[in-house]
């Protein structure tokens, strides 16, 4: 049987695939060593898609509360844009609570690639599709898996990650991501990885309390959030899904702490409010690519 890319210097040999591409070994071997290449832009690309969904978020990209507001202003126009126009009012909450987006079956904000999706096509369109409604976690997660989508390629993607899931909690990218479950600080993060911005047990409470008087939404509780620039204490930007309002502009930790105390209706310079950096997370390539190799070749 012929390697089935058609480069192939050895197309004339008779050679038994060894992935599920039809690839010879010498092919299979070439593709690996070029996604293991790839993989150094993965910083960057995961940077330009977190842009892309900060700048869709309002548009297309919802948290569950701002879908709600649309929906008790009954906005006519916008209903009609998002895909909702048809419905009535209890299928619309009932929507807005529990998730959406195209290509994905939502459960309580937990997304599961449908039947017959291409996996690479779904991730696109949890950022660029009719409506997504989801949770800050599951907006990183998207936007890591489009970044990997660019860097391996489609026709890869939609094999390894045939059985795609994006939800809250562990998922398949528990496989290859490390993470640094302890406090750390912003001299601890680079460009691209993923961190978690929350408050100290005396400011939860303190944010408790606002947000349940003024009865706010929950997601100024703590972000999921992108290091964009490092540099340490006071330097490093940051973007999480909603933070910027639309604009895609990254904030310090100084600037998300006010961002978040005043979507609660509290005074960012009264005492008590105290951020930390959660975790950190970033792609352990040598797993990865082991990850892929495993899942594309032919056992």
């Amino acid at each position: 049987m012929a390697c089935s890319n058609k480069t192939c210097q050895n197309q004339s040999n008779d050679q038994a695939p060894v992935n599920k591409l039809g690839e010879c070994r010498s092919c299979h071997d070439a593709r690996m060593s070029a996604i293991g290449s790839n993989l150094i832009q993965l910083p960057h690309r995961v940077i330009e898609w977190f842009r892309q969904a900060e700048q869709n978020y309002g548009k297309n990209c919802f948290y569950s509360m701002d879908l709600q507001k649309i929906i008790l202003e009954k906005n006519a126009g916008k209903l009609q844009e998002l895909g909702l126009g048809g419905m009535d009012f209890k299928a619309r909450i009932k929507l807005a609570n529990n998730g959406k987006t195209d290509g994905f079956l939502a459960t309580s904000k937990d997304f599961a690639l449908m039947a017959n999706e291409r996996p690479s096509v779904a991730i696109r369109a949890f950022i660029n599709g009719q409506l997504t409604v989801c949770e800050c976690e599951c907006m990183i997660k998207a936007v890591f898996f489009n970044s990997l989508c660019d860097l391996v390629g489609e026709d890869v993607f939609d094999i390894v990650f045939a059985n795609l899931r994006i939800a809250t909690g562990g998922g398949v990218e528990d496989a290859f991501i490390d993470q640094q479950r302890i406090k750390i600080s912003e001299s601890d993060c680079n460009a691209g990885d993923w961190t978690f911005v929350a408050h100290t047990t005396e400011s939860a409470l303190q944010f408790r309390e606002l947000a349940e008087k003024k009865k706010t939404g929950g997601s100024a509780s703590g972000w999921n959030v992108i290091c964009v620039s490092g540099g340490g204490a006071l330097q490093n930007t940051y973007l999480g899904f909603g933070l910027s309002g639309g604009n895609a502009a990254p904030k310090t930790l100084q600037q998300i702490k006010s961002a978040m105390i005043q979507e609660c209706g509290g005074d960012p310079n009264s005492r008590g409010w105290d951020l930390y950096l959660h975790f950190r997370r970033r792609l352990n390539a040598n797993r990865f690519l082991q990850w892929v190799r495993n899942e594309l070749q032919i056992i």
